[in-house]
Protein backbone atom coordinates (compact mmCIF):
# COMPACT_ATOMS: atom_id res chain seq x y z
CA UNK A 1 0.00 0.00 0.00
CA UNK A 2 1.10 3.53 -0.68
CA UNK A 3 1.78 5.57 2.10
CA UNK A 4 2.62 8.53 0.73
CA UNK A 5 2.86 10.09 -2.82
CA UNK A 6 4.89 13.84 -3.06
CA UNK A 7 3.59 16.45 -5.54
CA UNK A 8 5.80 19.33 -5.98
CA UNK A 9 5.26 22.41 -7.68
CA UNK A 10 1.36 21.10 -8.02
CA UNK A 11 -1.74 21.94 -6.13
CA UNK A 12 -4.27 19.50 -6.31
CA UNK A 13 -7.77 19.38 -5.73
CA UNK A 14 -9.54 16.73 -3.65
CA UNK A 15 -10.89 14.87 -6.62
CA UNK A 16 -7.46 14.99 -8.25
CA UNK A 17 -5.84 13.58 -4.84
CA UNK A 18 -8.32 11.04 -4.76
CA UNK A 19 -8.00 9.96 -8.14
CA UNK A 20 -4.12 9.91 -7.76
CA UNK A 21 -4.15 7.95 -4.73
CA UNK A 22 -6.38 5.46 -6.36
CA UNK A 23 -3.70 5.33 -9.68
CA UNK A 24 -0.49 4.73 -7.11
CA UNK A 25 -2.57 2.23 -5.08
CA UNK A 26 -3.77 0.38 -7.91
CA UNK A 27 -0.15 0.33 -9.71
CA UNK A 28 1.18 -1.45 -6.48
CA UNK A 29 -1.07 -4.38 -7.36
CA UNK A 30 -4.36 -4.26 -5.72
CA UNK A 31 -7.13 -4.20 -7.26
CA UNK A 32 -11.58 -3.22 -6.80
CA UNK A 33 -14.65 -4.40 -7.86
CA UNK A 34 -17.69 -2.79 -9.24
CA UNK A 35 -20.65 -4.27 -8.91
CA UNK A 36 -23.95 -3.58 -10.72
CA UNK A 37 -26.79 -6.24 -10.61
CA UNK A 38 -29.53 -6.55 -7.53
CA UNK A 39 -28.04 -7.39 -3.94
CA UNK A 40 -29.44 -10.92 -2.61
CA UNK A 41 -31.36 -9.46 -0.11
CA UNK A 42 -33.04 -7.10 -2.57
CA UNK A 43 -34.16 -10.06 -4.78
CA UNK A 44 -36.03 -12.22 -2.15
CA UNK A 45 -39.24 -13.53 -3.42
CA UNK A 46 -42.26 -14.29 -1.79
CA UNK A 47 -44.89 -16.86 -3.30
CA UNK A 48 -48.36 -17.36 -2.51
CA UNK A 49 -51.25 -19.89 -4.12
CA UNK A 50 -54.69 -18.87 -4.05
CA UNK A 51 -55.67 -22.25 -3.84
CA UNK A 52 -53.17 -24.64 -2.07
CA UNK A 53 -55.53 -27.77 -2.12
CA UNK A 54 -56.08 -29.16 -5.43
CA UNK A 55 -59.49 -32.32 -5.94
CA UNK A 56 -58.74 -34.94 -6.97
CA UNK A 57 -59.77 -34.64 -10.63
CA UNK A 58 -56.77 -31.85 -10.87
CA UNK A 59 -56.89 -28.56 -13.33
CA UNK A 60 -55.12 -25.34 -13.70
CA UNK A 61 -54.12 -23.44 -10.71
CA UNK A 62 -51.69 -20.16 -9.83
CA UNK A 63 -49.02 -19.13 -8.17
CA UNK A 64 -48.21 -15.37 -7.39
CA UNK A 65 -44.99 -14.32 -7.35
CA UNK A 66 -43.79 -11.03 -5.44
CA UNK A 67 -40.03 -9.66 -5.66
CA UNK A 68 -38.47 -6.22 -7.27
CA UNK A 69 -38.82 -5.34 -10.60
CA UNK A 70 -35.11 -5.96 -11.70
CA UNK A 71 -34.86 -9.63 -9.86
CA UNK A 72 -35.09 -12.89 -12.16
CA UNK A 73 -36.59 -15.75 -10.69
CA UNK A 74 -37.08 -19.43 -12.21
CA UNK A 75 -39.63 -21.85 -11.63
CA UNK A 76 -39.22 -25.84 -11.52
CA UNK A 77 -41.77 -28.79 -10.22
CA UNK A 78 -40.80 -31.34 -7.80
CA UNK A 79 -43.48 -33.93 -8.58
CA UNK A 80 -44.40 -35.07 -12.47
CA UNK A 81 -47.92 -34.41 -11.91
CA UNK A 82 -47.50 -30.64 -11.23
CA UNK A 83 -46.38 -29.34 -14.94
CA UNK A 84 -47.16 -26.84 -17.87
CA UNK A 85 -45.57 -24.06 -15.63
CA UNK A 86 -45.88 -21.40 -17.46
CA UNK A 87 -44.34 -18.66 -17.79
CA UNK A 88 -41.33 -20.81 -15.97
CA UNK A 89 -38.92 -18.04 -16.00
CA UNK A 90 -39.50 -14.37 -15.44
CA UNK A 91 -38.43 -11.05 -13.80
CA UNK A 92 -39.87 -8.82 -11.28
CA UNK A 93 -43.93 -9.53 -10.28
CA UNK A 94 -45.91 -11.88 -11.75
CA UNK A 95 -47.55 -15.35 -11.86
CA UNK A 96 -47.40 -18.56 -13.11
CA UNK A 97 -50.25 -20.78 -13.85
CA UNK A 98 -49.40 -24.73 -13.62
CA UNK A 99 -51.49 -28.07 -14.46
CA UNK A 100 -52.08 -30.82 -12.14
CA UNK A 101 -52.91 -34.02 -13.12
CA UNK A 102 -55.61 -36.23 -11.83
CA UNK A 103 -55.00 -37.96 -8.73
CA UNK A 104 -56.24 -41.69 -9.41
CA UNK A 105 -54.89 -43.16 -5.79
CA UNK A 106 -57.09 -42.69 -2.60
CA UNK A 107 -54.65 -40.53 -0.68
CA UNK A 108 -53.70 -36.81 -0.58
CA UNK A 109 -50.28 -36.10 -2.29
CA UNK A 110 -48.11 -32.95 -1.60
CA UNK A 111 -45.60 -31.79 -4.50
CA UNK A 112 -43.82 -28.19 -4.37
CA UNK A 113 -43.00 -25.55 -6.56
CA UNK A 114 -39.93 -23.69 -5.96
CA UNK A 115 -38.34 -20.41 -7.44
CA UNK A 116 -34.95 -19.37 -6.41
CA UNK A 117 -34.75 -21.24 -3.38
CA UNK A 118 -38.15 -20.52 -1.84
CA UNK A 119 -41.22 -23.26 -2.02
CA UNK A 120 -44.81 -23.48 -1.95
CA UNK A 121 -46.73 -26.64 -1.16
CA UNK A 122 -49.63 -27.61 -3.10
CA UNK A 123 -51.45 -30.30 -1.86
CA UNK A 124 -53.94 -32.80 -4.13
CA UNK A 125 -56.99 -34.54 -2.33
CA UNK A 126 -57.31 -38.50 -3.31
CA UNK A 127 -60.03 -40.18 -5.07
CA UNK A 128 -63.33 -40.82 -2.84
CA UNK A 129 -64.12 -44.28 -2.15
CA UNK A 130 -65.90 -45.90 -5.54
Amino acid sequence: MVSSIRFSALRLTSFAWVAALALGTAACGSSSTTSSGPTPVKCQVSLSLPLSTVDATGGTATLNVSTSAECAWSATSSVTWISGLTPASGQGQGQVQFQVAPNPGPSPRQGDITLNGVTARLSQMGVGCR
